[in-house]
């Protein structure tokens, strides 16, 4: 064979190898393809997490919005509602404390009622006031002054509510369910005292 025929012969080898070279490069751009559009579809069906929380407000005994649940619009131009759960308030306490034989609210406790009442004011419930005394004096004047003590305290309360937003109780227990020792001073202002609950309605 002449130098022409191995010239041609060359030409045919390379011509040949050209087309599966091309092949195997579009083979694998067509599969990068295929890769990136499924990593595309992926992340555009992704759900979008929310970053709504409920702050608190009122430290301790915080208070939920007074609803059981909250609508928020999520900012989307279509409108897009997502309802928020509420937690449930539990319920509050307070204990209001008296001097010695005497009725009257100190106007210290006064500032911790009003402070109560900022708690519970968004919600509906029962507000229950037992009042209690020391031993000393009889039994029965015990039960009178512990029911005058649990009586102000209610008006106090209800002097800042100015609804039908709460139903009260009040009682007054005289000398039972001590929480201190009445043979000692300290003892027996403890025991001088009104315990005030908040049980919010279901």
């Amino acid at each position: 064979m002449g130098k022409k025929d191995d010239t041609f012969e060359m030409l045919e080898e390379k011509s040949a190898a050209f087309p599966k070279s091309v092949l195997i490069l579009l083979l694998i751009l067509l599969l990068a393809g295929v890769g990136i559009a499924t990593y595309i579809i992926k992340q555009h069906n992704r759900p979008v997490k929310s970053d709504i929380t409920m702050g608190d407000s009122y430290g301790k005994n915080t208070p939920a919005p007074s609803q059981p649940e909250a609508t928020t619009n999520n900012g989307s131009s279509a409108g897009i509602t997502e309802t928020v759960a509420v937690k449930a308030l539990a319920p509050v306490t307070l204990v209001v404390n008296f001097d010695e034989n005497s009725v009257t609210i100190k106007p210290e406790q006064v500032l911790r009622i009003q402070s109560f009442y900022q708690q519970i004011k968004d919600w509906a419930g029962t507000i229950e006031i037992s009042g209690y005394t020391d031993d000393l004096g009889s039994a029965s004047n015990g039960l009178i002054i512990s029911r005058q003590r649990a009586d102000n305290v209610a008006a106090v309360l209800k002097g800042l509510s100015n609804d039908n937003r709460f139903k009260f109780t009040t009682r007054g227990l005289g000398e039972e369910n001590p929480i201190a020792d009445n043979t000692k001073t300290e003892g027996r202002a403890k025991n001088r005292r009104v315990e005030i609950k908040f049980t919010p309605a279901p």
